[in-house]
């Protein structure tokens, strides 16, 4: 529009004919305002509505059928019904692909193909730790919006959301209990804003990721549950008849045997315990403890007492036993 109206008023200026009508001038400045309607499609603009360029798209379809049936039939003079099949079929071959390409090239839309990503992501929140949940969100959304850049967003994020009329995402944390979640800017690579169809995909997905993670949470308390099962009956059916054999034991050597059985019976339980903590002073105990009993037979001496000196946290720890 600028070059118009440069070649338009410069003739003018030096008294001289302009070099095109004013009406010439006047549809070229109309340029300015499709690319206004362009912009604002392309960009999704003061968030309005798709079905007015899709309405303007229809219009104009038809517009074309009726301009290429009066071009052949006034230039070439061919019979009205000849004329009209062949506007048909010039639309329908050269402008509808041409049309959906235009419309798919300044939307910016984003296909998202659900069964590209669900399976995989499904799968590796089964089996990834739970510290990394996050993480496997992160790299998820990188993959479908393709961002230039993910920063953490510590406000609090219940659902996604748009910001700064949809230069960002803001989209929840699966992982963090206390609202954090994590902000995308710009999609595409930046060529392109967020609009609420990505809303829409990420909450899909948020919603899917929440099912997982708590089918998921409900097999992993059932497993403790079971475990905790499974140690309280051994520590008391099991512990207890062996205890039972060891004080009713009338030789020394099925005493020894009942002994061993149920230090190991104890050890089975603790280790089957994934949250019982270990203090390294009694493991050191429990060593020596077992030192003294399997060295004792073999007449070999335990030197006692013994130290031992290692670091932890960078401080220097001494154990004496």
């Amino acid at each position: 529009m600028g070059a118009s109206l440069v070649v338009f008023f410069l003739p003018v200026v030096l008294n001289e004919e302009p070099w095109y009508s004013i009406t010439v001038m006047i549809a070229l400045a109309i340029t300015m305002y499709i690319g206004f309607a362009l912009g604002v499609l392309r960009y999704r603009l003061f968030e309005l509505e798709r079905w007015r360029f899709v309405a303007w798209l229809w219009f104009f379809g038809g517009l074309a059928i009726l301009l290429v049936d009066v071009a052949l039939a006034w230039f070439f003079g061919l019979n009205p019904v000849h004329a009209l099949g062949i506007a048909v079929i010039a639309a329908g071959w050269v402008y509808s692909p041409l049309r959906q390409w235009l419309w798919a090239k300044l939307g910016g839309a984003v296909d998202v193909r659900m069964e590209t990503y669900l399976p995989e992501f499904v799968q590796a929140l089964f089996t990834c730790p739970s510290a990394t949940v996050d993480e496997l969100w992160r790299d998820l959304l990188k993959r479908i919006f393709q961002p230039l850049a993910v920063e953490p967003y510590a406000a609090g994020v219940s659902r996604a959301e748009l910001a700064d009329n949809g230069a960002r995402l803001l989209v929840p944390s699966l992982a963090d209990t206390r609202g954090a979640g994590m902000c995308l800017l710009y999609g595409q690579g930046g060529r392109r804003l967020f609009s609420k169809n990505d809303l829409n995909i990420v909450n899909a997905l948020a919603a899917v990721a929440e099912r997982v993670c708590g089918v998921r949470e409900a097999q992993e308390k059932g497993a403790r549950l079971e475990r905790k099962r499974i140690m309280r009956d051994l520590h008391d059916d099991v512990g207890g008849r062996i205890l039972a054999l060891l004080h009713t034991a009338e030789a020394p050597r099925q005493a020894e045997l009942a002994r061993k059985a149920l230090r190991a019976l104890r050890e089975s339980i603790n280790a089957l315990d994934d949250e019982q903590v270990h203090h390294l002073p009694d493991l050191f105990d429990d060593w020596r403890d077992e030192l003294h009993e399997r060295l004792t037979p073999l007449a070999i001496r335990l030197c006692n007492p013994f130290s031992v000196n290692f670091r932890s946290g960078g401080h220097d720890v001494g154990v004496t036993g």
